[in-house]
């Protein structure tokens, strides 16, 4: 029931949807819905719903709400290239998600880098051991929940990415980088009142 989005500010979608014929219907729909209403603020789009959009041409009328987190192959899918050029100049993969998509954009990826048409941000922190499935869906909960307590979406982009890389950073102080898991990270966040 579409009406039932009304009530929220923000909105995360993507993680752990799956690509089959539902969930490329379920997108659809809910792009186009969250484009006609002005009650919903922010979209965070994530995981297989950026595999989906990438598969079709969307027009984003009103992006501004609307927040890519890619890592390097589903950006790689989105611009219709390949990983190694994403690779090769990030920050020319960051502008190209912005302006193609009118969105704020987490390039995820080593030196995570975060900007929209304006403004372009990196963080210096965060570590290898990162690189596991679920990461990325736990930098997703933070931004929609910081997206949820207010915050502008690139403040949220921003924080979130710290937060993440920094509680990632502290996990290694005790602990090796090879058992760094997405659910290790909830203490530390924790620990920052997030």
């Amino acid at each position: 029931d579409q009406t039932s989005f009304e009530k929220y500010t923000s909105i995360s979608i993507g993680v752990g949807l799956g690509q089959n014929k539902y969930s490329k219907k379920i997108i659809f729909e809910f792009l186009e819905y969250i484009q006609s209403t002005k009650n919903i603020h922010n979209i965070l789009i994530d995981a297989d719903a950026l595999n989906i959009i990438s598969e079709e041409k969307l027009n984003f009328k009103n992006s501004k709400k609307i927040i890519l987190t890619p890592h390097p192959g589903e950006a790689a899918r989105l611009l219709k290239t390949t990983v190694k050029k994403v690779q090769k100049n990030r920050p020319d993969a960051l502008d190209a998600l912005c302006k193609k998509f009118e969105a704020t954009v987490v390039l995820k990826g080593h030196e995570t880098l975060i900007g929209d048409k304006r403004n372009k941000y990196i963080c210096k922190n965060g570590n290898a051991g990162m690189a596991v499935g679920g990461m990325g869906d736990v930098l997703s909960g933070l931004i929609s929940g910081l997206l949820a307590q207010g915050l502008s979406m690139l403040d949220a982009c921003c924080l979130a990415v710290e937060l993440h890389a920094s509680a990632a950073d502290e996990y290694l102080e005790n602990h090796d980088m090879k058992t760094l898991m997405p659910s290790d990270l909830f203490g530390f966040l924790k620990k920052k009142n997030v």
